[in-house]
């Protein structure tokens, strides 16, 4: 009878789960939006504009999703930001790094580095002019690392506003541009689908 009651309360709990997960995500999607999202704050915090989310194309036409897109005057900022409950050693030569969780187990990540330069590269084909370098990298927040390399952070990434150039502020304004109106909803069923694919 117990097992009953149980499995009547499970069954019972199940829609709003489901709406709760639909609206918000899973938890692993839940703590990774709170790290972009402090990230973000303290980006900001030092005068930096951010835009969370960007959805850009690449040029076959797959939507991908940037983490933070930061302003920096004379360079655009592309920041992955990662949060894991275990220790990330970093290989900037390899395509994927390993993770170790307590315990001892152990499992592997794509490389951020890889990721994000791919979307360095849609930002460029994009939105690229002449002297406006998009700039790679990725914060690890509340994660320890096991080793390192340039621009692997396991903080906020060491970046200040620096004196603008002409030619960076017209790709910022086009790419705040896109970012408004770009239809966040359908870009990101696309993505998912794309994703799912790949699996």
């Amino acid at each position: 009878m117990r097992n009953v009651v149980k499995a009547l309360w499970w069954l019972a709990k199940l829609p709003i789960r489901l709406v709760f997960r639909l609206a918000f995500g899973g938890w692993a999607e839940r703590r990774g939006r709170r790290a972009e999202l402090r990230m973000k704050r303290k980006l900001e915090a030092r005068g930096i504009p951010v835009i969370h989310d960007l959805f850009v194309r690449h040029g076959n036409g797959v939507w991908t999703q940037i983490d933070l897109v930061a302003f920096l005057g004379d360079r655009i900022a592309v920041v992955e930001v990662k949060n894991y409950g275990g220790t990330v050693e970093v290989a900037p030569d390899r395509a994927e790094w390993a993770v170790t969780y307590a315990g001892g187990r152990r499992a592997t990540m794509r490389s951020p580095l890889r990721q994000n330069a791919q979307h360095c590269k849609a930002l460029r084909e994009r939105f690229g002019r002449p002297g406006v370098a998009f700039e790679n990298h990725v914060a690890f927040d509340r994660t320890p690392l096991r080793g390192g390399c340039e621009g692997v952070w396991d903080r906020v990434p060491e970046l200040w506003p620096t004196d603008e150039t002409q030619a960076a502020r017209a790709v910022w304004n086009a790419i705040v541009a896109h970012d408004e109106a770009t239809d966040r909803m359908a870009a990101s069923r696309e993505h998912m689908r794309w994703i799912k694919g790949q699996r």
